[in-house]
């Protein structure tokens, strides 16, 4: 059985206390009931739940108490997916077809719904007091078959056999044409289909266009596009824009070098500003993008030569670095050992190493569930749902549906996964004492993904570093959400010292 909140996401941006408070909630309405059917927890994935049951039965009726107890707290509304198969235990993560399928079909419920699938149904089919509706062969994701979906009706509502020819709203509509007023009644239903197709379609419109139009469009700037060869013979797509002093920005993960440049989480419009008076380099890490995937090593080393690879090829001497996130840790490991070829160095939201005993219990647990859920497939909503609330809390659902097909683009989850565990294991500590080169550290103060801890020991490491805290919480900064104003005003100026030393160097004679 797998269960998660309704709506948690936006209840999270609006007021995290409220939302901490619910998911507490779940975790006891779950635990009180559990034990009464034979059930017990297996796992605990953002605010979704995994439990298991001796029999089909035992879970059904448990998910049926479950949502009795909660239906008269509007602001507690479970989703819950059924389904009868093997699980399997590794590394503290729960895997396996019934985890799968479970945490598919549980979306298809409404929110306060309970759905099961066909192996469940056909355990409880002769049970004249349940009652269910046929949803009919669903094609889930990551499931090779398809999966018959049947939602469970409430307690006491008439039994709808799913062979019947007539479903409940066609009997309705029918019964509605033979009463009074019966064409006001079905414009006021045909008013309410078309605002439900517009809420459930709109954003998803939205956010193709925001992907696939720009292909369609002249690009945000004149990239130039190349690609190189690490020392371990890995091909490297990089991308150059403007001219002066060299600026090589370290990206993150999930990056695509050609189709970034038109995504407003990569600030194009930054891209173009520092480009007018320097030299922008940036690049697709092993793994993602245009560079070569499907690698099995991501852990610093070989981060680091994606980065040599880089600067070695356009033959730059003397250059800034501007690391963001995870590709701050390649950063400052290389300005740790090159001191003669980094001019200055820029670190927005990184870590020196992700020690989880910085944070509060409740953020440790978050991102324990976040970095667990993404081999699980982008398309999987758990994984959707933890991964707006973590990156991008303020954006817009637009933005966060592109974002996530942006990343469906970028790479795989298998390569995004691979790459988050070796990022839990990078500790340049070390390093970061070893750094001469005048350093800029910028940190969003309730950065979800990367707390601000982080930056904060992180500019402790760093001689003589200078932190600026922005104001906000998206990891991703949107441009016109606050944060990306008050980034660039900062970044420009300290990149533009090399353009002070560089007209120095040559009025010298």
């Amino acid at each position: 059985m797998f269960s998660d909140i309704a709506g948690y996401t936006l209840v999270m941006g609006r007021d995290e206390d409220k939302a901490l408070r619910a998911l507490a909630e779940h975790r006891e309405v779950l635990r009180g009931l559990l034990p009464r059917f034979n059930g017990r927890m297996i796992g605990e994935v953002g605010d979704g739940t995994l439990s298991s049951f001796h029999s089909a039965l035992d879970a059904v009726n448990c998910a049926r108490e479950v949502q009795a107890s909660l239906k008269d707290d509007p602001e507690m509304q479970l989703r819950i997916g059924i389904h009868v198969g093997d699980v399997l235990f590794k590394d503290n993560t729960v895997l396996g077809d019934g985890v799968n399928v479970a945490s598919r079909i549980h979306a298809l419920a409404p929110p306060g719904g309970i759905c099961i699938s066909e192996r469940v149904y056909d355990e409880i089919r002769n049970k004249p007091e349940i009652s269910v509706r046929d949803l009919g062969e669903k094609t889930l994701k990551n499931v090779s078959r398809p999966i018959r979906v049947y939602a469970m009706a409430e307690s006491g509502a008439p039994r709808e056999h799913p062979s019947s020819g007539k479903s409940r709203l066609g009997r309705g509509i029918a019964s509605l044409r033979r009463r009074p007023l019966a064409s006001g009644v079905c414009a006021v239903l045909v008013v309410a289909l078309c605002y439900v197709f517009y809420a459930a379609f709109f954003v998803r419109i939205a956010a193709a266009v925001l992907v696939h139009l720009p292909l369609l469009l002249p690009k945000p700037m004149e990239q130039t596009v190349g690609f190189c060869s690490t020392s371990d013979r890995v091909r490297i797509a990089y991308g150059t824009v403007g001219k002066g002093p060299p600026v090589v920005i370290v990206l993150g993960w999930l990056t695509h070098v050609e189709r970034g440049t038109s995504s407003p989480t990569y600030n194009s419009a930054f891209l173009k500003l520092i480009g007018a008076r320097h030299l922008v380099v940036q690049y697709d890490g092993r793994g993602f993008g245009m560079s070569d995937r499907g690698l099995r090593d991501y852990s610093l080393e070989p981060r680091v030569r994606d980065l040599e690879a880089v600067v070695d090829a356009l033959k730059l001497e003397r250059f800034a670095l501007y690391g963001i996130s995870s590709g701050g840790n390649a950063a400052i490991a290389y300005a740790a050992r090159h001191p003669e070829r980094v001019t200055r160095l820029v670190l927005h939201d990184t870590s020196a190493y992700f020690d989880l005993s910085l944070l509060s219990p409740a953020l440790r647990e978050k991102q324990k569930a976040f970095w667990s859920l993404i081999g699980s497939g982008w398309d999987n909503p758990a994984f959707q749902q933890m991964q707006a609330s973590m990156m991008m809390p303020d954006a817009s659902e637009v933005i966060r549906r592109f974002a996530a097909q942006l990343g469906q683009i970028s790479g795989t989850p298998e390569d995004a996964y691979a790459f988050l565990l070796a990022q839990g294991k990078i500790d340049v500590r070390s390093l970061a004492p070893q750094i001469r080169t005048p350093t800029l550290v910028i940190h969003v103060r309730d950065d979800q993904l990367v707390p601000l801890e982080f930056g904060q020991q992180l500019a402790d490491l760093i001689p003589g570093a200078r932190l600026v805290i922005i104001q906000g919480r998206d990891h991703i900064p949107i441009p016109g959400d606050g944060e990306a104003e008050q980034i660039d005003p900062v970044i420009q100026p300290f990149l533009d010292e090399d353009l002070a030393k560089q007209a120095g160097a040559a009025s010298q004679p």
